[in-house]
């Protein structure tokens, strides 16, 4: 992501005549907007937010950034503040953007400014990386919900070094301000101020967000000989944690798939994720020809030589996958998803073969898992679902709560010396960039207990009919 707001400071013709401004690029417009909001919320004086303007204008990282329309004859005439947001408390993914100190004029609403500020808010976010845009409101939550956002949970708006915190600490200490910004709301109401301060969400107050991307701005293509080379790091790091024997990669006989493109997910869409990076590696022609059609898919593999496998579930790839398409906006018209959260591995498989043009079959059991390596020594790929540890993303046993897909694209299995040694399996996810190397026990025990989603979101995902169909099944790709 650009921790830059160069690219977003040209000033361009948003609606009507008017004009888009970053203050950091034109900086004698600071005045002019800070009496404009000074005027909406007086407890804060127009003197001290120009203190506070001018602050944000030094940020190295270039937000907060305060955006501005003016109109054909250079009057600001609305005004927002762009920057970082968490996910949630405790999960602060830092890729997503927020919203605060919205206002139009008074005297300019109803024609179309708050809509335009919005937009051109949210090109600047998604220019700069950001996969969401939070906002929040106590009274304005129709005219959001009919530009595309939707209630969710709250997120920190928190400065980034104080996000280190517990989330216990960290839910703690916003709770505390959010205390403060109703004792401040009723204040200012009582003196005829105006409303509720802007800076911070107080009581009463609804959160909505808006996807912005599909997928992230990060990309590392890997070669076989970089996923190698990953393979001994990965080793050292689960023999320093006693996970596999000592000696690096001597032991071990690596295959991987020839290559890869990592890329970072946006939002819940782990499983999507693995699905664009698993046509990455097995799709030669995946950008499709002129007319955004695929090459015809080579024939089915022979599933029935490997032993163990017994698929639940045998899709041949369609050759009719548009290779270009939108996995996503194919899973949220499929039923399958709204937001990108899939939790059934057969509605997975369907979007592999409709969409991705890839061959799919659903495994189920210990014995399929081990026999992975297998498979990916005759050039397949796989995606797996676990719970995945925070911070490491190694596998956890959480009962479905930290539900995550990988995509396995390779496997080290132990030379003749060491024949008493299990598979170890390499993953790649959308959360880091670097290669995990587990043990194929391990996968498989948190794979084998995803018996639920995580309470707190059962609102706002999707499940199938099926219920929650993960536990103890994996996806083989060819």
């Amino acid at each position: 992501m650009s921790n830059t707001m160069a690219s977003a400071g040209t000033s361009a013709t948003v609606h009507d005549g008017h004009t888009s401004a970053n203050l950091a690029d034109q900086p004698q417009l600071a005045l002019a907007a800070a009496q404009l909001l000074a005027r909406h919320w007086p407890k804060t004086s127009a003197l001290h937010r120009v203190g506070q303007m001018r602050a944000a204008m030094r940020s190295p990282a270039g937000l907060p950034a305060h955006l501005v329309l003016l109109d054909p004859a250079g009057a600001v005439v609305a005004h927002c503040m762009l920057q970082r947001a968490g996910e949630s408390v405790g999960q602060h993914g830092g890729f997503s953007a927020a919203l605060t100190s919205v206002l139009v004029d008074p005297e300019r609403r109803a024609a179309g400014l708050g809509r335009a500020l919005l937009r051109h808010a949210e090109a600047v976010a998604a220019r700069l990386g950001f996969g969401y845009m939070y906002l929040w409101t106590s009274d304005t939550a129709g005219f959001y919900e009919k530009c595309g956002y939707h209630l969710c949970e709250p997120v920190s708006l928190l400065r980034p070094a104080l996000l280190g915190l517990g989330a216990a600490s960290l839910g703690k200490l916003e709770a505390l301000i959010a205390g403060k910004a109703g004792k401040f709301a009723e204040g200012a109401a009582a003196e005829g101020g105006g409303g509720p301060a802007e800076a911070v969400a107080g009581p009463g107050t609804v959160w909505l967000r808006r996807r912005l991307l599909e997928r992230g701005a990060a990309r590392r293509v890997w070669m076989a000989a970089e996923l190698r080379a990953e393979v001994e790091e990965g080793l050292l790091r689960l023999s320093a944690s006693g996970g596999a024997p000592g000696g690096g990669a001597a032991g071990w006989e690596v295959h991987t798939v020839s290559t890869v493109t990592w890329e970072r997910q946006v939002g819940p869409c782990c499983g999507i994720c693995a699905l664009r990076m698993a046509r990455s590696a097995l799709r030669s022609d995946e950008g499709g020809g002129a007319d955004g059609r695929g090459a015809t898919p080579p024939p089915l593999p022979a599933w029935d030589e490997v032993p163990g496998l017994q698929p639940e579930l045998l899709l041949a790839a369609s050759a009719r996958a548009e290779l270009g398409a939108s996995v996503l906006q194919a899973a949220i018209r499929s039923g399958y998803s709204r937001d990108g959260e899939i939790f059934d591995v057969h509605h997975l498989a369907a979007l592999a073969a409709q969409t991705c043009g890839l061959h799919a079959a659903v495994v189920r059991g210990a014995a399929a898992l081990g026999r992975l390596a297998v498979w990916i020594q005759r050039g397949g790929a796989a995606v797996v679902p676990y719970d995945a540890e925070e911070g490491t993303h190694a596998p956890a046993r959480r009962g479905g709560h930290a539900a995550h897909y990988a995509l396995v694209v390779g496997v080290a299995t132990p030379r003749p010396r060491a024949v008493e040694e299990e598979p170890l399996l390499l993953l790649l996810h959308g959360l880091s960039a670097r290669l995990l190397v587990v043990r194929a026990s391990a996968l498989w025990a948190s794979c084998s207990q995803l018996d639920e989603m995580k309470p707190s979101q059962a609102g706002a995902w999707l499940v199938g009919a099926e219920g929650v169909r993960l536990s103890g099944r994996c996806l083989l790709l060819a």
